[in-house]
């Protein structure tokens, strides 16, 4: 009995858990023919970045909201949540697009391949987003909100930025290892 009652007592924010948001959203691509996908790949994917064309992209944010309660002299974060968005955006072979099951097996099989390799990067945001919601739920209450503010800024900045080098190195790991952005042949 004295065990449930101290379960009761802990603070909400030990329970809270982050907010993930994710979906996957497609751009249609319209071969005529197997040989005709990398054309086709390359001539609708909306995702360019640094002038470069890629046929997959993760896009994401991770942010905080919470309400300030200023105290004599404290000042505390309420109803914090660490929310992340995350969007995964994929080629797919127009419905209105009639193919050979060739064309669809290969562009299937390239498909798999690029969504596989995004949601390794999806991971790595949940990730983040879960070590900054368990780092700033420790920092919740502060001598004033200034400090309060600018500790959660300076831990959100730290962590996005150390997992976005993680990002970065899984990305040129794969590209070692046939990344389908960058090794497309070897998929279709």
């Amino acid at each position: 009995m004295n065990k449930y009652f101290l379960i009761l007592l802990l603070p909400y924010f030990i329970f809270a858990k982050p907010v993930i948001n994710s979906k996957i959203e497609h751009y249609d691509i319209y071969p005529e023919s197997k040989n005709d996908l990398r054309r086709a790949l390359f001539a609708k994917t909306p995702i360019i970045i640094n002038g470069k064309k890629y046929l997959g992209v993760t896009r994401w944010e991770i942010y905080l909201e919470y309400e300030i309660l200023k105290k004599k002299h404290t000042c505390e974060a309420l109803n914090l949540k660490t929310i992340a968005n995350i969007i995964i955006i994929l080629p797919n072979i127009s419905k209105e697009q009639k193919v050979s099951y060739n064309t669809k097996s290969s562009f299937r099989r390239f498909y798999n391949k690029v969504k596989k390799h995004e949601q390794k990067h999806k991971q790595y945001i949940i990730s983040a987003t879960k070590k900054i919601d368990k780092k700033i739920q420790r920092i919740r209450i502060q001598s004033n909100c200034e400090k309060l503010k600018m500790r959660f800024e300076r831990n959100l900045k730290k962590i996005i930025t150390k997992y976005n080098k993680k990002n970065e190195i899984f990305d040129i790991k794969a590209k070692k290892e046939h990344n389908p952005n960058s090794d497309l042949d070897s998929y279709l």
